[in-house]
């Protein structure tokens, strides 16, 4: 609305008429006194004024404000109607809906399974479109853990969101995890555990099954329901409990998976003799545990004969030896990380693995393992190994030509000079593309090391066949310090990079976390 009072740019200043009193303290007189006293009422007037103008000016740019306001939230949710993710399929947002889910999610990762189960509830609760979409991805309910440890509501709550999880899995295959804590131990007084009859019901559904925590109460019959229906159990991982292993010595094996037509991998925390499962061994294809001895070892390589990978993350030594030698068909890969024996026993004293691909094995001792490769007469792709000395480094990779990764954490001087190429000697790996290698401290193993390397980048055999070989790819060393190298070195290697070498030096010390 105008105002009738407003006032322009050009609207006069009101200024005192007696500006020469104004620095003193001089009276005025009769005159000058009616003349300042209606200088001050237009003053005042004229304030009250502008006082209104201000105020009618701060009401339309709050109301201008308000306005735009309003008009900024019509226009993003105006944008949200455009939004492509309105228009994305069904199926596509399923699979984003999958994609977003944490990878651990069993309940032994603690931290995670929770985190997991808020993942899976969290798109059916953004709109009603969105839920929609989750309650009918059978895969985002596909995995389920059951904690059987909970006692009384807890439990029962426990057991309503697995029967709940299921009802939204349709005909989806399961990953199903079976908990319970470690300090619980079953007695003959202990009631028989009862599980949903869902739970059982969809067992033929069961593709991936893994037993965590305390599983003695499997003993009492929890599971028998289960014999015989595990039509799609593919995938078998159990971490029985340490304080399980001295109960579980005088049961009998338990006979739940012996009828799994599918089962093929299967992995276990601490193997605990004699086996606590009956196992269909010949179907298996992958094994794997945290810690076995040598002889138990030995004996799943005997029992389970088509074996594709085996990986052992700790091997201990055996009171006694195998008793017998194992020809193993059909193993392309064994990983052993940590060997703790201080005798040249080992593991590959007792088998032989013609179609072996890749080794990885720990503090082995050069002739075991120069007389495993010459009696498997394997060709070996990738080889990773430790506590092995320079020149009997050299005479296993003799027996290796069709090997193309070399992991040694120990590299001496003499096996960097026997796998640098020159014009006149022997190649060693000629298929070698990819190597790491720690190498001791000073300038000269630094040398010997890009004098290697440049070799294998450069060298190409020309005019005869024989002599050619592969040239580097990837190339990892750990040495200490880095910081003593000259810049002649450093310039050796940036020009290896820059030619397109995918090479990384690192600090032992700083990987060392010292």
């Amino acid at each position: 609305m105008a105002m009738s009072c407003w006032s322009t740019a050009e609207d006069p200043v009101i200024i005192s008429p007696v500006p020469y009193l104004l620095k003193t303290n001089n009276p005025p007189n009769a005159s000058e006194f009616a003349a300042v006293h209606d200088a001050i009422s237009k003053a005042e007037s004229d304030l009250f004024n502008r006082d209104r103008q201000i105020d009618h000016v701060i009401a339309i740019l709050d109301d201008l404000r308000y306005q735009r306001t309003q008009n900024e939230r019509n226009l993003k949710m105006m944008k949200g109607i455009m939004h492509p993710v309105r228009r994305t399929p069904p199926e596509l947002l399923a699979e984003i809906f999958i994609l977003t889910l944490p990878k651990q999610w069993q309940i032994v990762f603690k931290s995670q399974s929770g985190g997991y189960r808020k993942a899976v509830l969290l798109p059916g609760q953004v709109c009603r479109i969105w839920r929609g979409v989750s309650l009918t991805t059978p895969q985002l309910w596909s995995r389920i853990s059951l904690d059987i440890g909970l006692q009384g509501k807890k439990y029962e709550d426990e057991v309503n969101l697995t029967e709940t999880w299921l009802s939204r899995t349709g005909q989806y295959p399961l990953s199903m995890e079976i908990f319970r804590t470690e300090n619980f131990q079953v007695t003959w007084r202990t009631p028989k555990l009862v599980f949903p009859q869902s739970l059982i019901e969809s067992s033929y559904r069961w593709r991936y099954l893994r037993l965590s925590g305390s599983w003695s109460w499997l003993y009492n019959g929890a599971l028998d329901s289960v014999r015989n229906r595990l039509s799609q159990l593919q995938n078998l991982v159990y971490d029985q409990g340490n304080n399980d292993a001295s109960h579980l010595l005088s049961r009998r094996p338990l006979t739940l998976f012996e009828n799994a037509p599918q089962l093929r991998y299967h992995r276990c925390r601490i193997k605990i003799h004699p086996w606590p499962f009956t196992l269909p061994w010949s179907q298996l294809t992958e094994f794997s545990a945290e810690g076995m001895s040598l002889r138990d070892c030995h004996d799943v390589l005997s029992r389970a004969q088509n074996l594709v990978t085996f990986s052992i993350s700790r091997m201990s030594p055996s009171m006694s030896p195998p008793l017998h030698h194992v020809l193993h068909p059909h193993l392309r890969s064994l990983c052993i990380n940590h060997y703790y024996c201080t005798t040249t026993s080992t593991l590959l004293n007792y088998i032989t693995l013609p179609a072996l691909s890749e080794l990885r094995y720990a503090d082995v001792h050069a002739k075991s393992l120069l007389d495993f490769l010459s009696r498997s007469a394997c060709s070996l792709q990738t080889l990773t190994l430790s506590l092995v000395s320079g020149c009997d480094a050299a005479h296993v990779l003799q027996l290796l030509p069709f090997l193309t990764e070399l992991h040694l954490p120990h590299a001496a001087d003499e096996l960097l000079s026997r796998l640098t190429c020159t014009p006149d000697s022997e190649i060693l790996v000629p298929k070698l593309h990819t190597i790491a290698l720690s190498i001791g401290t000073g300038k000269k193993p630094y040398l010997r090391f890009l004098d290697m390397i440049e070799s294998r980048w450069k060298f190409d055999g020309t005019g005869d066949t024989l002599r050619r070989i592969t040239p580097l790819k990837h190339v990892r060393l750990s040495m200490e310090p880095i910081s003593t190298l000259d810049l002649k070195s450093h310039l050796r290697l940036s020009k290896l990079r820059d030619d397109g070498l995918d090479m990384c030096v690192t600090d032992r010390v700083i990987e060392d976390g010292i």
